[in-house]
């Protein structure tokens, strides 16, 4: 039953979220350049908390669109980030490489 809600979870991610983000992409490519100057204030308080960025290794649970482990990359970090959504994984390796970075991201859900 678990399993079954897990997928059901991410089916319903990828219809709401995932799908949308993947057609962006492809037509504004640009919108998905990242700057890691130009963070939220929030992600930029979370950078600021970090004692070491440079050869981190970091985890990212709930990943999105990848645009967060990709400024850590960019600054040094090796990131793995996961979501629930096949869809947002697919969006967020294509963002590391328009970004010229490497992150590996991959489908996973927390109980």
């Amino acid at each position: 039953m678990k399993e079954r809600d897990g997928v059901q979870r991410s089916e319903q991610w990828n219809q709401y979220y995932g799908k949308a983000h993947l057609e962006n992409f492809q037509h504004h490519r640009s919108k998905f350049l990242v700057d890691p100057t130009e963070l939220s204030m929030r992600k930029a308080a979370l950078l600021r908390a970090m004692p070491r960025i440079n050869n981190a290794i970091v985890l990212e649970v709930g990943s999105g669109k990848g645009e967060f482990a990709v400024a850590l990359a960019k600054l040094g970090a090796q990131v793995t980030g996961i979501d629930i959504g096949d869809d947002l994984i697919a969006l967020s390796q294509m963002v590391a490489k328009l970004n010229n970075v490497y992150c590996h991201f991959r489908v996973g859900c927390l109980p």
